[in-house]
This record gives C-alpha cells, sequence and structure tokens, in this order.
C-alpha cells in the first residue's frame, strides 16, 4: 500500500512538471530548439526556466537579419544570432 502511494507521488509530480512546461512553451515566444541550449535534444528544468524569462525580437545589423534574445527583467541582450 505504501509502494502504491509513492507512485501516485511520483505521477502528480511528473504531470505538473509537464504541465508547467506545456504552458510556458504555449507561451514562449521561443521555439523548442531555441530553448534547448545544449542542443542534445531534452529541454532540462533549467533550460525551461531560462527560456521563460527570456524575449526575442529581430534585428537588422549591417545589412543582416538578426535574431536578439534579451532578458525580460531588464532588457539586456542575451545573445544575437545572425544569419
Amino acid at each position: 500500500m505504501i509502494f502504491s502511494k509513492y507512485i501516485l507521488i511520483l505521477c502528480s509530480i511528473v504531470s505538473i512538471y509537464m504541465l508547467v512546461l506545456f504552458v510556458g512553451f504555449y507561451y514562449s515566444p521561443l521555439s523548442y530548439s531555441e530553448v534547448d541550449l545544449n542542443e542534445n535534444g531534452v529541454i532540462g528544468f533549467s533550460e525551461f526556466l531560462y527560456g521563460i524569462e527570456i524575449g526575442k525580437k529581430d534585428l537588422i545589423i549591417s545589412n543582416m537579419q538578426c535574431i536578439e534574445y534579451y532578458h525580460l527583467k531588464d532588457g539586456l541582450s542575451a545573445v544575437i544570432k545572425c544569419k
């Protein structure tokens, strides 16, 4: 009986984690590949938290199309990627 109680708690925690990930990705301006910082195909909780705190905007720098990722709390640039 105790074993099934721990399974229920574990399933609840995993379900809440998945719900938070889904809601975060739904409202995030970043794509899945942009949030996956170490590019291993899996988004960890720290990457998820980082992705929620980052905004994205398009820039043109020296006639190049660029994307600036910036911190939402202060507006400072985090990364600029140009194509």
